[in-house]
């Protein structure tokens, strides 16, 4: 199924993508504003991504700039939402959330007359009902409905964007799309701080997380980026599926807590339905064209 180079960043995207969800909870439990956290991600990832660039001589902006202004609007829109779930929701279900972009990505395809299988179908449907059960009754998984709602928002936002870094994995360079992502993050950032008053001052460890946060972010946009131009975007989603599991883990052994049994069905339960949807997603070949 995968070769050497994609079982790592198969494998490495499971990791960080747990890490970077429990640094967004460490963030949101010290009080520090979805704006500021999103201000300075962006500022350090721009830092980190251009001086990659440099190294490796790579364009640092995209080159279709009309294409790339959806992502504009979609990726720090989405961020925000999410670091602001997490005020209401744990890093697990912020995780499982946001994954429910799958089954969204699969009728967005749908729409834009891209062929899929019924049974993804069909999944998608399942799964979108199940989490909607969840969310009329939050008090299943002690989650607040807030949570739910700003998620929802983020992933909507989430879905429209994947494909124009789908379409762009192999026109654009790496830096370039990373970066639009992050002058996104920091727009968004420092308008919302400016307007609610808040400052961009706090203590120094909480910089450290956001700092490393961006790193992760830059990361996984290098290892996600080689999976779009091998598979659908719902197959090279799959390692950001397989994440939920590791999320969870990670938030026990650090907050020392377990999760009871039915929290624990639920994400699995949950985690297995996405996954099948995911498998459905095919290889394609250099052109980006489907391999059967």
């Amino acid at each position: 199924m995968f070769n050497y180079k994609t079982n790592i960043a198969f494998l490495g995207i499971i990791l960080l993508v747990a890490v970077n969800n429990n640094c967004f909870e460490f963030l949101s439990n010290h009080n520090i504003k979805a704006s500021q956290t999103l201000f300075y991600r962006g500022v350090f990832t721009l830092i980190f991504c251009s001086v990659i660039a440099f190294i490796k001589k790579e364009r640092i902006f995209p080159v279709k700039i009309k294409e790339q202004s959806i992502r504009f609007i979609t990726t720090g829109g989405s961020l925000l939402l999410v670091l602001m779930s997490y005020v209401f929701l744990s890093a697990g279900t912020v995780s499982l959330l946001q994954r429910l972009d799958i089954p969204f990505l699969i009728f967005v395809s749908l729409t834009l007359k891209k062929k899929k299988k019924a049974y993804q179908i069909i999944l998608s449907v399942l799964t979108i009902l199940s989490i909607l059960s969840l969310t009329i009754n939050p008090e299943i998984i002690n989650e607040d409905l807030n949570g739910f709602i700003l998620v929802f928002g983020s992933v909507l936002m989430t879905a429209i964007g994947y494909f124009t870094v789908h379409k762009g994995s192999n026109s654009e360079s790496v830096p370039a799309l990373i970066n639009v992502s992050a002058i996104s993050s920091i727009f968004f950032g420092l308008v919302i701080t400016i307007f609610s008053s808040n400052n961009f001052v706090f203590p120094l460890i909480d910089f450290i997380a956001i700092a490393l946060s961006a790193l992760i972010n830059v990361l996984l946009f290098y290892l996600a980026v080689r999976l779009y131009k091998m598979y659908e975007p719902e197959r090279a989603l799959l390692p950001f599926v397989w994440a939920i599991i590791t999320t969870s883990i990670i938030e026990m052994i650090i907050e020392r807590k377990m999760y009871n049994r039915q929290d624990i069905i639920i994400t699995v339960g949950l985690t297995t339905l996405i996954t099948l949807i995911c498998l459905g997603g095919q290889k394609l070949n250099g052109n980006n064209e489907k391999v059967s």
